[in-house]
């Protein structure tokens, strides 16, 4: 009895160990397909077929393994990039109406308000802290 108790939970440990495995590779590929593609619209069910999982049960496991539901990923990967556009010399003067279509946000209101929540400041006052910060960078000796 105590042998095939061992032999079941040795069976079925492997069994979860090979599930938990199986289910990083899906959110490592929902991952990669959202940074790729942080700028459309993307849906559970395309996520679900790229990650080869359930949609719900991708909600799950992703959640599991990130902290943060996709759809709230996404947001976080969408105002990462919006940093990185502000802080670019080149797209510093890109009106945010703009910068926020091609990021992906329904309108600037929707892009503020996230950039907002997410960082405590506007994309404005935000850029114009980098520039701030950059200047009195490149003048220091």
């Amino acid at each position: 009895a105590c042998l095939l108790a061992r032999h079941v939970l040795r069976m079925n440990g492997n069994r979860r160990v090979q599930q938990r495995t199986r289910a990083s590779a899906s959110v490592l590929r929902a991952m990669e397909y959202m940074s790729d593609c942080y700028a459309s619209d993307l849906s559970l069910a395309q996520l679900g077929d790229v990650a080869k999982l359930n949609p719900s049960h991708l909600v799950t496991v992703f959640r599991k393994a990130t902290g943060l539901a996709p759809h709230q990923f996404l947001i976080h990967l969408r105002i990462d990039r919006a940093k990185q556009r502000l802080r670019c010399s080149r797209e510093r003067d890109t009106p945010l109406a703009e910068m926020s279509v091609q990021l992906g946000f329904n309108d600037q209101s929707h892009f503020i308000r996230h950039f907002k929540r997410l960082t405590g400041t506007t994309p404005g006052a935000w850029r114009a802290a980098e520039r701030q910060r950059t200047c009195n960078t490149s003048r220091s000796p």
